[in-house]
């Protein structure tokens, strides 16, 4: 009985009751039950520009506009301190080369394999380092093409017919004898003697 009436909500403890609305008035004075939301939706605003990016804004605006770094920076929203960073981390060259040499011989490989053969040369890396190398290098591979489509990229022009029996075309032909047997042939002919004719 004392369950259906706190199921109903006439009953039960009133210090409860008032501590929820204290909690409504707590989430009504902060805006809400995110206390950092930034946009309608109620989720906090992405990044929107990495550090570097930032920076080519700024020196892009200071540039076109003849205005300062300090007003730069207030426009857009910047740091100022980003500006002046300048990043300690080893370029890692010796590295890159090495990347760079492996993924023009192992065309088809990936980031994942092109880690497995550097691991095994004996380069201490761990394969976030290698995919970032290998993102900031442009190595990334091209989707595969359909089996049909990659003939295309090994093709050239026709050559010239020059002398006859310089160009030669085959093909099967197939027909049925007058019992119904079938039977197929391979023939040959002459481009050159084709284009005589025709």
């Amino acid at each position: 009985m004392e369950e259906a009436i706190r199921r109903d909500g006439r009953g039960g403890d009133p210090s409860a009751e008032a501590a929820r609305g204290g909690e409504r008035e707590a989430e009504a004075a902060s805006g809400g039950s995110q206390s950092r939301q930034d946009d309608a939706s109620g989720c906090p605003a992405p990044k929107v520009l990495r550090p570097a990016v930032r920076r080519d804004v700024v020196a892009h605006l200071r540039a076109a506009y003849d205005v300062s770094e300090r007003r730069a920076c207030k426009t857009t929203g910047f740091e100022r301190s980003s500006q002046r960073y300048r990043s300690a981390r080893d370029p890692q060259t010796a590295l890159r080369i090495r990347l760079k040499d492996l993924a023009a011989v192992r065309v088809r490989y990936g980031y994942r394999r092109l880690h497995v053969l550097l691991r095994r040369e004996g380069w201490v890396v761990n394969h976030k380092r290698v995919y970032r190398l290998y993102n900031e290098e442009g190595l990334s591979i091209r989707a595969k093409l359909p089996r049909g489509k990659r003939a295309w990229r090994y093709r050239a022009g026709r050559p010239q017919i020059i002398a006859p029996n310089d160009v030669w075309a085959m093909d099967f032909m197939s027909d049925a004898l007058f019992d119904g047997r079938p039977f197929r042939l391979l023939t040959g002919n002459c481009r050159e003697f084709r284009a005589r004719l025709g």
